[in-house]
C-alpha cells in the first residue's frame, strides 16, 4: 500500500534557515506535511509524541553547530526512536557517508539536493517507517555495548577509527597523523580489541550492523 502524502510527516532538522523554509516549501507544494526545526532538543521530542502507527522520516543536516546529525541520530536510538532518517550535507565524505549509513539512514544527500533524488529518498523513508518495531533486549544490550566501546577510545583511537573506514594502510596513516607506522600498528590493535574483534573487516560489520539495529 503507497503512503498518502497529506497523512504522513515529514520533519526537517537544520540550522539554515533559507534552506529549512525553502526545502519545506517544496515539499508543502508536492502534499508533504512538513514540521521544520533549528533545535535538536525540541525536534526529538516531537518526534517522541508521533504515534507509531504515524508515517514519518526525518531530514536530518549532518553538521550543526550545538549537536551534529550523527549525534542526534545516536540520540534517536538511545530513545528507541526507529525514525527513518534520509541525512544532508554540503560536505559529504566517505567516512561520514559510511558512518551515517551505519547506523541505519536511508540514504545521504549532498546539497544543494537533487529534486528528484530527495523524493525517492523520503518515498522510501516513509514507506520504512510503517515497519517501525521496537527494541529487543538484545538490540538494547548491543547498542549500549557500542556506546561503551566508543567512550572507552582515545583521542587518537578515535582518528584511527576513522581512517580504518577508508581502508587506509598504516604507512598512509603515519604520515597523516604525523606518527610511526609502529604507534599507529599499536592503536589499529587497541582499537579492534575494544571491540573484541580481529579484523577491520569485523570491525567495520560489526559497527555498521550494531549501529542499524
Amino acid at each position: 500500500m503507497g503512503i498518502v502524502k497529506n497523512s504522513a510527516l515529514v520533519f526537517i532538522l537544520d540550522d539554515n534557515e533559507a534552506f529549512r523554509s525553502s526545502t519545506a516549501w517544496l515539499l508543502e507544494s508536492m502534499g508533504y506535511a512538513v514540521r521544520v526545526h533549528a533545535d535538536h532538543a525540541v525536534a526529538v521530542q516531537e518526534l517522541m509524541s508521533v504515534p507509531e502507527s504515524q508515517a514519518c522520516c526525518l531530514l536530518l543536516d549532518v553538521r550543526m553547530p550545538v549537536m551534529s546529525g550523527l549525534d542526534v541520530h545516536d540520540l534517536l536510538l538511545e530513545r528507541r526512536l526507529r525514525v527513518p532518517v534520509i541525512y544532508m550535507t554540503g560536505h559529504g565524505d566517505i567516512p561520514l557517508a559510511v558512518t551515517a549509513m551505519g547506523k541505519g539512514a536511508v540514504t545521504f544527500l549532498e546539497k544543494p539536493l537533487n529534486e528528484q533524488a530527495l523524493m525517492s529518498a523520503i518515498d522510501e523513508a516513509l514507506a520504512l517507517s510503517h515497519q517501525r518495531l521496537p527494541f529487543t533486549r538484545m538490540e538494547q544490550e548491543e547498542i549500549a555495548a557500542m556506546h561503551v566501546s566508543r567512550a572507552s577510545l582515545t583521542p587518537r583511537e578515535k582518528e584511527v577509527l576513522a581512517l580504518l573506514f577508508e581502508d587506509m594502510p598504516c604507512r598512509e596513516m603515519a604520515g597523516k597523523l604525523g606518527i610511526s607506522v609502529k604507534t599507529v600498528e599499536v592503536h589499529r590493535a587497541r582499537v579492534l580489541n575494544k571491540f573484541g574483534v580481529r579484523t577491520v573487516a569485523q570491525l567495520v560489520r560489526l559497527l555498521m550492523t550494531s549501529e542499524a539495529v
